[in-house]
């Protein structure tokens, strides 16, 4: 896969084999990414699309440095700083998330596309109705309100901003699985 088209069809793909015409989407952080993709490429394919801390809306100059760097020096401790900048200081997501983090660090992950911004047209695209989650204090997506003006552009799009981090579903489960639920039976 070389591009955010080619990462669209795969799953297209994928959900002929499962048998899916239509479905509802979360995609969080580089999966928001993916689910971009997805309702750009086949929005007859998508109802809704929540994005939570998507990779894709704002500038992400300094996330991709600040990760690169802990690839490129694989010590415990520029990861563990790395993931708290960029996840969380919580003792509890470190525990449950940290071995991951280490594993994506030391390159235990499959090539993919790289979860680049989308073009100022390629979000003015998106036809399906969009709920964006943003969370105060996700380091790897930046500022959420330069995020939330880059995204309300589109009649199509909802935005909402919670206390939290990038694992906002892992910090905030209630809320933001309230914020989903709402917005997928359309209250």
């Amino acid at each position: 896969m070389k591009t955010g088209e080619d990462q669209a069809k795969l799953y297209a793909e994928i959900t002929d084999k499962l048998g899916v015409d239509m479905a509802y989407v979360v995609g969080a952080s580089e999966g928001g990414f993916i689910g971009s993709n997805y309702a750009l490429h086949f929005p007859e394919r998508v109802e809704k699309l929540t994005l939570l801390g998507p990779m894709g809306y704002a500038g992400a100059t300094q996330s991709i440095i600040r990760i690169m760097f802990a690839q490129f020096f694989p010590l415990k401790p520029v990861q563990e700083r790395t993931f708290r900048w960029a996840f969380s200081d919580s003792p509890h997501l470190t525990e449950e998330f940290g071995e991951w983090f280490h594993l994506i660090m030391t390159g235990l992950n499959p090539a993919k596309v790289s979860p680049m911004p989308l073009t100022a047209e390629a979000r003015q695209s998106l036809s399906v109705p969009v709920l964006f989650v943003f969370g105060k204090g996700d380091n790897l997506v930046g500022d959420h309100e330069k995020a939330r003006g880059l995204v309300q552009v589109n009649l199509n799009v909802r935005v909402e901003v919670v206390d939290a981090g990038h694992l906002m579903a892992a910090e905030q489960p209630k809320q933001v699985n309230a914020l989903i639920t709402r917005f997928f039976v359309g209250e």
